[in-house]
């Protein structure tokens, strides 16, 4: 703790403290079948970085406009940095309020949940 600042809470200069609070994200996608490979079905899905909580989650294809969808759903959130992997998509379709990290150094335990989710 800033012993600064326990002293001028002390002395009553610090009337407010603010604080932020968002979600550091993961974002990725992983596709199945129903029926045959032919007939693939895409999930993507958001987690919150810290628990590995499943944020939101949007079934379709592997398009921009599924993406559109899962942003919708989470845009009342309060997400301040998305990690991903080099999918061009999440570049474009991102907004610029969300602090994007492109890499997979940061996206390993979202998939390690995909492999997860494939052997269920």
């Amino acid at each position: 703790m800033n012993p600064n600042l326990l002293d001028c809470y002390e002395a009553g200069q610090l009337s407010r403290l603010e604080v932020d609070i968002y979600y550091r994200t993961k974002w990725d996608e992983f596709w199945s079948y129903v029926g045959n490979k032919s007939s693939k079905r895409w999930t993507w899905y958001v987690v919150e970085r810290n628990s590995g909580v499943i944020v939101a989650w949007q079934n379709g294809d592997r398009s921009e406009a599924t993406l559109q969808k899962l942003l919708d759903l989470v845009e009342q959130l309060p997400i301040k940095v998305c990690h991903t992997d080099n999918w061009k998509a999440y570049s474009k379709l991102l907004p610029q309020k969300y602090y994007h990290i492109i890499g997979k150094d940061c996206t390993w335990k979202i998939e390690r949940k995909n492999l997860n989710f494939a052997h269920i």
